[in-house]
């Protein structure tokens, strides 16, 4: 059996994690329509997911889509979340 090599904390979606915030994986992966357990890779980084996929986590959270895809650029990254965290404590307040 292949032993999974575990991500290195660049490759880790810490970002994805914060946003979810007090919802479990369980509950995010049901609204998306995916088990929790390939959500759990997308959100440790072992799986990148396909664009529709990562259109429904995105909609589910309420952040942009490209997130996913724009991770190798660190600071495009950080300026992002800036304004996602933003908005997860803006919808949090208004529920």
């Amino acid at each position: 059996m292949r032993k999974r090599k575990r991500p290195t904390h660049r490759q880790m979606r810490d970002w994805l994690s914060d946003i979810r915030g007090e919802r479990t994986q369980a509950e995010v992966a049901a609204l998306c329509g995916i088990s929790q357990n390939y959500y759990s890779y997308i959100e440790t980084g072992e799986k990148r997911p396909a664009v529709d996929t990562a259109k429904k986590i995105a909609s589910a959270l309420g952040f942009d889509w490209t997130l996913f895809y724009e991770e190798g650029s660190i600071a495009n990254l950080d300026k992002s979340m800036e304004g996602v965290k933003e908005q997860v404590n803006e919808q949090s307040t208004n529920l």
